[in-house]
């Protein structure tokens, strides 16, 4: 056998072995809607890539995926309290008559780690966002994080972020990875709109215009 013949049979040994594990890797991906009951592949990519009503997020094993909603509605019932561990965190006093709006930032990934948007494009994204808010309604705005990796590389947009106070808003809203980041609106009677995940931060003025009371 000629000697030039054997680094191309090996090269495509390391091919075939590639193909091999990949398949392997994409057979053991089990996939699951948001209470974890299972669902098959063509159910999340149906639902997945068409309308932008839900999103993937890993499950409780790297090989297990959620489809869940990126839209979530309902109504708190310790609003007095989360008012009380936000005023202690930020040293504000929170008016209950306001509502509070929420970025929430979950720590590094690679939706929020990549691309080349830089700090002073997210501070002015940041900044017109709560001038339109208060056009609006006179709102509480905070940004929260989960885990600040990453967080002062480009993300931050020059804006003062707090660690999530005693983790509740993470427990309340936010208790999975969701990419990216999130965000929150509350209003003073204690309902809510939560965004989760790969969201336009210009989605909070229809969040606010669908709760204002």
């Amino acid at each position: 056998m000629p000697t030039s013949t054997f680094p191309v049979l090996l090269g495509l040994v390391f091919v075939l072995i590639g193909k091999h594990c990949f398949s392997q890797t994409e057979d053991s991906i089990r996939y699951f809607d948001e209470n974890y009951h299972p669902i098959t592949k063509e159910t999340f990519d149906q639902k997945r890539y068409f309308g932008g009503t839900f999103i993937g997020i890993r499950g409780d094993s790297i090989h297990h995926t959620i489809l869940a909603y990126r839209k979530i509605r309902g109504t708190i019932a310790n609003k007095s309290s989360l008012d009380s561990l936000l005023a202690d965190a930020t040293n504000t006093r929170i008016d209950p008559e306001k509502p509070i709006v929420v970025i929430y930032y979950p720590g590094k990934d690679n939706c929020n780690s990549t691309g080349t948007t830089n700090r002073k494009k997210f501070g002015k994204q940041y900044d017109r966002l709560e001038k339109r808010i208060d056009r609006i309604q006179k709102s509480h705005i905070f940004y929260i994080y989960k885990d600040k990796e990453g967080l002062y590389d480009r993300y931050d947009g020059f804006k003062t972020w707090i660690a999530d106070p005693q983790g509740i808003f993470e427990k309340t809203f936010f208790s999975r990875h969701y990419p990216c980041s999130s965000e929150v609106v509350i209003s003073p009677s204690g309902k809510f709109i939560s965004s989760r995940g790969e969201s336009d931060l210009m989605d909070i003025i229809q969040m606010i215009k669908d709760l204002k009371e």
